[in-house]
């Protein structure tokens, strides 16, 4: 198997992305792989909620140097 490329993203870049696929209509989908991941026995489809709480009060904000 061979790894992706890295990339080198910028702060604001980075940001922008996160909420390009960050969608609030989506609790339904990771409320049910977290339920899910206990009954298949698949950690990582719990992950997902975790994320998804923090991003519904993660702020929209910009780099600045001080």
């Amino acid at each position: 198997m061979e790894l992706p490329e890295k990339k080198t993203l910028q702060h604001n870049e980075l940001i922008k992305s996160i909420f390009a696929v960050y969608n609030p209509e989506d609790k339904a989908k990771y409320t049910s792989l977290f339920l899910s991941g206990f009954s298949t026995n698949k950690p990582v489809w719990r992950s997902g909620l975790a994320t998804f709480a923090v991003m519904q009060s993660f702020p929209r904000h910009d780099f600045t140097l001080r």
